[in-house]
């Protein structure tokens, strides 16, 4: 999949243990896929992962995650 890139995309307000599941069933169920995450804190371990802090959850800001995501995916 030379032409597949995973954009995942968190306000980070999941359970810590709900959301290490939907990290890892994504990156199984993806491989090969480089992943490009966008969050608003840190995650290890999680593809290219883009740090944009705590701006809070709502559309325009899913928006404008999706947008630094978009900007960095390589494919």
């Amino acid at each position: 999949m030379p032409d597949l890139t995973i954009l995942y995309y968190t306000a980070n307000r999941l359970p810590e243990a709900t959301a290490r599941l939907i990290y890892a069933d994504l990156v199984v169920t993806t491989f090969p896929a480089p992943i490009v995450s966008v969050s608003q804190q840190p995650l290890a371990d999680f593809g290219l992962n883009l740090s944009v802090g705590d701006i809070g959850a709502n559309k325009y800001n899913a928006y404008k995650q999706i947008l630094v995501g978009v900007q960095n995916v390589r494919t």
